[in-house]
């Protein structure tokens, strides 16, 4: 079989799609030609991925050591040549991005053709009825008019607040200007300073793209809230955004409680004339962006764009704050300002899948396009394990009334939140929505089809209820939960389901009534595994309705690799947010 080399580039950007753990045995590729060899690879959670190690086969030995997939992204390595043996690995890998491409192409084709075709008719039946060159003029006018008030009316936000500082503009070092003894009025030579300093921010959302929303959506006001002194904000902004009237603007010293309190959020709604919360958006970069907006009730959108290629990597300072961002699972997370556009007129689209597929009954994605959050939940009762913690993948949001621990309060996300609210309704017999059983198929009918390239059989199970649960009707809600996937797969894909298989011994104790190190002692204590002939040599897909501490997932994961699984993912339908 013919030999085949693969840039980084590539590698990087198909990381998720990569069989890294398979690579024992290729060869690497410095810069300068140096080869390499992966001599055993070690499992990681992503975003990290998986720790390569390699060895030197000629040239200096300088490169040996332990590597992660961001070695092929400003990183030494350049190209990578499989073993014979794992070129029809990496074939099928390619042939199914492939394919996945020109699906994609072929649907924007066929769309963008459509629209043409129509647009065309329409043009051709107005056409007809004018009568002269003016009438024509101004039925164009008129259309251009009606397209203009279409897409304004589409909207689906009356207000946008942004945060400034590494938000609007890449700010990271002027810290030293925006402290509290800068509030009020302040020296020449300080505003001087700081005016010389602004000139050359980066724009991280250029002037132009909220100069474009403002004329595309001239209903749409536009606000400011900082946790930085007003004089600072008002300096940076007239000398990076002059162009742009803000609706209101809000700093440190005019309100009681700054970020993630949110007085602030209220106050610029109040001040740019703004009164619905649903119809209110909170544009920032870090947690206290989310949360603020969250307690005020409204969405919270995650601009990443001031993040860096590299926020992940250990050596970033920020990579523990923007994780801990990331697990609040905001409304949106977009790392181009210019999605905001998409936010604004179909913000749906952005949400955790399953919360997207219930607020519209016509919205549709492919598995591929599913945003599913990704979540690590670590052990620190039991760390005899290795690893000791579990990866969580959630498809949507749970905003439970027992989060308001004194900090943060969700009350006013829970009472308008459609999927905390099927959550609750479910605690007294109503089955979930069909939307979400779905939603689900969509998702393993997807994975599925990617194990099945690699030989690969799924099996789904349920996390069980424990005796003292309340199960109303005598009946296990994700029980049924599964049997209503089951029946949305049937004839889609080759999918074994067994909610059988993961079981609590008498005694076992809600977990809800428990703190999170009780939580833990109570399912290693208790969970088994009633058959391991059952799960031996399979991926399992384990389904949870509501993902807290991830105590439940760490043993299940950890039971079903002792009982001989192939592989354990899991799969909560909503995470709580706290």
């Amino acid at each position: 079989m013919d030999a085949i080399k693969i840039e980084s580039e590539w590698l990087y950007l198909n990381r998720m799609a990569v069989p890294w753990r398979l690579l024992v045995g290729a060869e690497i590729l410095t810069e300068s030609g140096q080869r390499h060899l992966i001599s055993a690879v070690e499992e990681r959670p992503w975003p990290t991925g998986p720790l390569f190690t390699v060895r030197s086969i000629e040239g200096p030995t300088n490169r040996n050591g332990l590597y992660n997939v961001l070695a092929f992204n400003n990183g030494p390595f350049r190209t990578l040549v499989p073993s014979v043996q794992q070129i029809p690995l990496f074939r099928a890998v390619m042939e199914q991005l492939e394919q996945i491409r020109i699906q994609q192409e072929r649907y924007e084709r066929e769309r963008q053709e459509a629209q043409r075709v129509a647009q065309e008719r329409v043009d051709l039946l107005k056409a007809r009825a004018c009568n002269d060159r003016i009438t024509q003029r101004k039925a164009i006018a008129q259309r251009k008019a009606q397209e203009a008030q279409s897409l304004n009316e589409s909207r689906q936000f009356d207000l946008l607040i942004f945060d400034l500082d590494d938000t609007l503009l890449a700010t990271e070092h002027l810290d030293a200007f925006r402290g509290k003894e800068y509030t009020g009025s302040q020296s020449d030579q300080y505003k001087n300073e700081l005016a010389i300093h602004a000139r050359t921010l980066e724009h991280l959302v250029p002037e132009a793209l909220l100069l474009s929303l403002q004329a595309n959506f001239p209903s749409l006001a536009l606000s400011i809230f900082t946790r930085a002194p007003r004089g600072y904000a008002e300096i940076l902004l007239e000398a990076r955004f002059p162009k742009i009237k803000w609706n209101s603007i809000v700093a440190f010293e005019d309100v009681k409680h700054t970020k993630p309190h949110p007085e602030g959020i209220l106050k610029a709604a109040k001040l740019a004339g703004v009164d619905s919360l649903n119809r209110i958006a909170l544009v920032g970069d870090g947690k206290t962006d989310v949360l603020a907006a969250y307690q005020a009730g409204i969405q919270a959108v995650l601009l990443m764009a001031g993040w860096g290629p590299n926020w992940a990597s250990r050596g970033n300072s920020s990579r523990s704050d923007h994780f801990k961002t990331l697990n609040f699972m905001p409304d949106a997370k977009i790392t181009r300002a210019n999605d905001l556009f998409i936010f604004v007129t179909r913000p749906v689209s952005l949400l955790p899948c399953l919360e997207a597929w219930d607020a519209d009954p016509t919205f549709f994605q492919s598995p591929e396009s599913m945003r599913v959050d990704t979540h690590n939940h670590f052990n620190n009762l039991d760390d005899a394990g290795n690893p000791n913690w579990v990866e969580t993948h959630a498809m949507g949001r749970y905003f439970a009334s027992s989060t308001s621990f004194g900090w943060y309060d969700f009350s006013n996300r829970e009472a308008h939140h459609l999927v905390t609210k099927s959550i609750l309704d479910a605690k007294y017999g109503i089955p979930y929505p069909e939307s979400w059983a779905k939603c689900c198929a969509n998702y393993i009918c997807g994975y599925a089809a990617v194990l099945a390239r690699k030989n690969l059989s799924l099996l789904v199970c349920s996390i069980p209820s424990s005796s003292e649960s309340i199960r109303p009707l005598g009946r296990d809600r994700l029980v049924d939960f599964c049997k209503a996937v089951e029946i949305q797969l049937k004839g889609k894909c080759d999918v074994v389901f067994n909610c059988a298989i993961l079981q609590y011994a008498p005694g076992a104790s809600s977990n809800k009534t428990l703190d999170r190190h009780a939580r833990f002692a109570n399912v290693r204590d208790h969970m088994f595994v009633a058959e391991s002939s059952d799960v031996r040599d399979m991926v399992v897909l384990v389904i949870d309705d509501v993902s807290t501490s991830g105590a439940t997932f760490f043993y299940a994961t950890r039971y079903l690799m002792q009982a001989g699984a192939y592989s354990v993912r899991c799969l909560a339908l909503t995470q709580t947010i706290s």
